[in-house]
């Protein structure tokens, strides 16, 4: 288990899986948030996702203009 920005996530030997969706907690953390690029919620989650939780350096980062998803091409 590594632990990265006080999220835990499971590791299979050098293989890291990904985190679970900060909201849902159920389904893979697969949306980038725009601007901050933060990895934390499902593509269900994230268009209801408006502001960013994480530290920003600057403030106008924390407001979520749009997101995207990401694909994990590793995964089978």
């Amino acid at each position: 288990m590594h632990v990265v920005n006080n999220l835990k996530i499971p590791t299979i030997g050098t293989y890291t899986l990904a985190p679970k969706c900060s909201e849902c907690e159920t389904n893979e953390a697969n949306a980038i948030l725009i601007p901050c690029g933060h990895l934390l919620y499902c593509t269900r989650c994230a268009p209801s996702i408006h502001v960013c939780t994480k530290r920003h350096e600057k403030e106008s980062d924390k407001t979520v203009t749009n997101w995207a998803a990401v694909f994990n091409v590793f995964n089978n």
